[in-house]
């Protein structure tokens, strides 16, 4: 399985300062599991095998936290559904 992250991610996500990940859904989209290891692929050109720490969770944009958003370096709620939206 392959993940390509956005720019910027690489670093919080080595030093575990980033544990998760925010997606807009899709129906065919991967579903995630704990334990699973996947390659992780970064814009700066690294690529590095990855451990899953937790399932693949499904919330609705309209629901997510401030709090969530913030875990994956957006600075608001609002500020994540509008950046998500460019994918």
């Amino acid at each position: 399985m392959r993940l390509l992250f956005s720019e910027g991610h690489f670093v919080a996500i080595v030093s575990g300062q980033k544990m998760l990940t925010l997606r807009m859904f899709r129906e065919e989209a991967h579903r995630f599991k704990k334990h699973q290891i996947i390659y992780g692929e970064f814009p700066e050109g690294i690529a590095l095998m990855l451990q899953v720490t937790a399932d693949t969770e499904l919330h609705e944009a309209r629901h997510l936290s401030n709090e969530i958003a913030r875990e994956d370096g957006y600075t608001s709620a609002f500020d994540a559904r509008e950046g998500l939206k460019r994918y």
